[in-house]
């Protein structure tokens, strides 16, 4: 399916509201939070998961989040199996961004500046090789201990899906 479907069809999509409250609204666990083509936080794991599990039921789609990422090449990547990997724009390093009160539980959320989301499709002893829709390029190369910080920063949040047997 195309990203447009995808979104359209399967992502679950949420906005903040502030009111007499405050700024309130899902966790990122539980929606996307924002426009997906444009202004938006984002969403966590669990979100991409549920979406993908109704966009591709001919898959397991599977949370690895809290695998380190040398854990993911070695079950995913070196038979051939990219992993969705949350880190964030160009590794710069996270900054508090906009905070929310989670309606389902009242607690105070601050969102990760510069989070984002890239899929790791390669590596060699030095370098992580992704595709990051930021960049624009077919392949993205950064410095594994670099990638390994965002990486944790971000909640060590990663998703893959493999083929269910016929």
């Amino acid at each position: 399916i195309d990203v447009d479907t995808f979104i359209d069809s399967f992502l679950h999509i949420e906005k903040l509201v502030s009111d007499e409250s405050g700024t309130h609204g899902p966790h990122p666990d539980e929606a996307f939070i924002g426009d997906p083509r444009g202004r938006g936080f984002g969403c966590y794991a669990p979100v991409i998961v549920s979406a993908l599990e109704q966009a591709a039921p001919e898959y397991y789609v599977l949370n690895e989040t809290g695998k380190t990422l040398e854990e993911l090449t070695d079950t995913y990547v070196k038979r051939g199996t990219p992993v969705l990997v949350w880190a964030t724009i160009n590794m710069t390093q996270s900054k508090p961004g906009a905070s929310w009160r989670i309606d389902s539980t009242g607690e105070e959320f601050v969102w990760k500046q510069g989070e984002h989301c890239l899929v790791l499709i390669g590596y060699d002893t030095e370098n992580y090789y992704m595709a990051d829709p930021y960049t624009g390029e077919p392949v993205t190369v950064y410095e594994k201990s670099l990638l390994q910080s965002r990486y944790e920063e971000m909640g060590m949040q990663a998703v893959t899906i493999v083929k269910k047997p016929q």
